[in-house]
């Protein structure tokens, strides 16, 4: 019969996913999210990660440590007269110096909030502040619940139970912050009513017992669900800035980009250069060999200019046949073009594919934004004059753009200009 209901529900398939679920809450809780939430999450990705646990918890600090000092309030009114005051005093004291320490951070800090990436030092610190507060509060039964009156043990049971109750609320995105927290209150808790004695106590200890284990059962299984969630979300929001083909920025996070360089040139005066690449066979090789070989060559092309680009810079696909390069702090007309003959350089090797040796070209285009007040429109338009320019003069050709060019521009323009009114007026005539 209990094989048969055994094979009904299920309960070794059940039992399965439950300790899969449970090493996966652990491994959360030790920080190894690889482990937790896929394969697929690389340190980059962690770092987003913590990011999320930082942003949640700092949003209900402030919140929680008001909250920790009204319990300390009133457990302070409470025993003033049933204990020492001297020691009411000190530890109150205390409490209130343990909680302008975590919060003083949180108020002068507001801009982390805004942070992608957050290193694992960071989860650390939260851990050691928790751990702090925890111990502070487990000092308090051990303290006074001895020579406490009956309703001063209740109050001290109640805030005990309140402050595990908010440590798991306010840490609920990072176990090891809550469990910190928890466990030193819920141990002193125990230990002290153990030592008091009475059958009645027995009774709560397993109350304490069964809180503690539910409260941290709730917060492994949120914390799970919320990562599980954010790294969907974030790997989702990855694939559509990206390029599927070459796994390059794809023209709308390049355009975030360069704005966000802009903002640095305006605010920091941190110069950044564009670099504008067009391949020039690519149209031939589509033609000639077909498109899975055209592909092979924009995949060895990405993979060219990622070894001559420096680790800090920054690549992307536009679109067909074209990359660009933003690399930051870079500035010098002999730096720029330097770095724009090893990307021509980069393209001389011929294309190893399985049919035939590929020969391609490439033209690059330069730009230097280096004065505050220029906008994305004309970065970008500056880079693709100089690209047009650099194609003009032949294959694996170069261009930076300079002052002279702007008027170039303009005559080129003009002379569109010019030529548009002519054809409407028939002012055009056909020679031979």
């Amino acid at each position: 019969m209990i094989i048969s209901f055994c094979k009904h529900f299920d309960l070794s398939a059940s039992l399965h996913r439950a300790c899969r679920t449970a090493c996966k809450c652990v491994s959360l809780a030790a920080g190894n999210y690889a482990n937790a939430l896929g394969d697929s999450v690389n340190e980059e990705l962690a770092g987003r990660v913590r990011a999320e646990q930082v942003r949640s918890i700092l949003r209900h600090m402030s919140s929680a440590m008001i909250a920790s000092l009204v319990n300390g309030a009133v457990l302070v009114a409470t025993l003033w007269n049933a204990a020492p005051t001297p020691l009411v005093v000190g530890w109150g004291l205390v409490l209130a110096t343990a909680v302008a320490l975590v919060v003083a951070p949180r108020m002068a800090s507001r801009r982390r909030s805004r942070l992608t990436r957050v290193s694992s030092g960071v989860i650390a610190k939260i851990n050691r502040n928790a751990l702090l507060l925890g111990a502070i509060w487990a000092a308090a039964p051990i303290m006074f619940f001895a020579d406490a009156s009956e309703g001063a043990r209740i109050v001290i049971a109640c805030v005990c139970a309140g402050m595990m109750g908010g440590a798991a609320f306010t840490y609920a995105s990072t176990p090891s912050a809550a469990i910190a927290m928890i466990m030193p209150i819920a141990a002193s808790s125990i230990w002290t009513l153990a030592r008091a004695g009475g059958d009645e106590f027995v009774y709560v200890i397993m109350l304490v017992i069964c809180f503690c284990v539910v409260l941290i059962h709730g917060i492994m299984l949120h914390a799970l669900d919320l990562m599980r969630r954010f790294v969907t979300r974030t790997e989702i929001q990855q694939v559509a800035r990206r390029d599927g083909l070459t796994n390059l920025d794809n023209r709308a996070t390049f355009r975030g980009l360069v704005t966000e360089a802009m903002l640095r040139l305006e605010r920091a005066q941190e110069p950044c250069a564009i670099f504008l690449i067009d391949l020039d066979d690519l149209k031939r090789v589509n033609e000639q060999y077909g498109h899975s070989v055209g592909d092979d060559v924009l995949i060895e092309t990405a993979m060219r200019l990622q070894k001559v680009a420096r680790r800090v810079d920054r690549i992307a696909r536009l679109d067909g046949d074209q990359f660009a390069i933003i690399a930051a702090n870079l500035a010098g007309e002999m730096t720029i073009r330097a770095y724009a003959a090893r990307i021509v350089q980069a393209f001389v090797p011929a294309y190893e594919s399985h049919r035939a040796k590929l020969n391609v070209s490439a033209c690059v285009g330069a730009f230097v934004a280096q004065q505050s007040g220029i906008n994305v429109e004309s970065v970008m338009r500056n880079a693709e004059l100089a690209l047009q320019m650099a194609q003009s003069r032949g294959a694996n050709s170069f261009h930076v753009f300079g002052p002279k060019d702007d008027a170039a521009l303009l005559e080129r323009n003009a002379l569109g200009r010019d030529l548009g009114f002519a054809l409407e007026r028939g002012e055009l005539s056909l020679a031979f």
